[in-house]
């Protein structure tokens, strides 16, 4: 990243704080700078990757979503797909904002969008309430840039500890964010928890926030049939076990 990029990028921070002080931060568009060669540099590719288009499918979210491109289970149901992945370490979704804002989906036009976010939001202190005005505000833009594609809302992964009640506070209204046909809710809350509502850490890096590739194939699986469907495609079998 050159000096120019790096003295643009702080402006735009300052000048997001201070037009947007009186709201919450959530719903306030701002690129990152903690990390930020990185997190520009990879949205500088995605700006001149979204310029190509044709792309029927975006991933769109935090890490837990970039982290995904690299799996089985990536390969197997997105790898024939054109198909974008738009995750970003650390994103919350004001960071996610910035990013619709500034290009990375300018020049799509994807069928369907799939939409992780907000476990950052609560991880730093963001309310539920904070969060799902980001999630609504996300939702809206992207509305707003892609009118006919479809969102695919899925839950914010559970974790363990007190984070979890926020999460589930949270998670609770995402359902009233889809109409069923524009937005459709995935709700993945209890694929990876355990009956005694615990999380299955069997599906879980040893983080306990980050996917393995069984948390992968699970959500992937559980997603399939939507994807299919507006890609108007015969979803794929579950994976014969071994």
């Amino acid at each position: 990243m050159n000096k120019t990029t790096r003295t643009t990028l702080l402006a735009l921070t300052a000048l997001s704080a201070s037009a947007f002080a009186q709201q919450p931060a959530s719903i306030t568009p701002l690129p990152r700078t903690e990390q930020e060669e990185k997190w520009v540099s990879n949205h500088e590719a995605r700006v001149a990757a979204a310029k190509k288009g044709d792309i029927d499918v975006i991933l769109l979210g935090d890490s837990i979503t970039h982290y995904s491109g690299s799996t089985p289970a990536y390969q197997r149901h997105f790898g024939s797909r054109k198909t974008m992945n738009l995750g970003q370490g650390g994103d919350r979704t004001q960071n996610v904002l910035w990013r619709l804002q500034n290009g990375e989906v300018e020049g799509l036009q994807p069928k369907v969008a799939m939409l992780m976010i907000g476990t950052n939001n609560i991880g730093r202190g963001e309310s539920p309430e904070d969060t799902i005005l980001g999630i609504k505000a996300v939702l809206a833009e992207l509305h707003q840039r892609l009118p006919n594609t479809k969102v695919v809302l899925c839950s914010i992964l559970p974790r363990t500890g007190a984070i979890m009640a926020p999460i589930g506070k949270a998670n609770a209204e995402l359902p009233a964010l889809a109409d069923g046909k524009r937005v459709v809710h995935l709700d993945l809350t209890n694929d990876f928890q355990n009956p005694d509502g615990s999380l299955n850490e069997a599906l879980f890096g040893g983080d306990k926030v980050h996917l393995n590739i069984d948390g992968y194939r699970v959500w992937f699986e559980k997603a399939e049939p939507h994807i299919a469907a507006t890609l108007g495609e015969t979803p794929l079998a579950p994976p014969t076990a071994k």
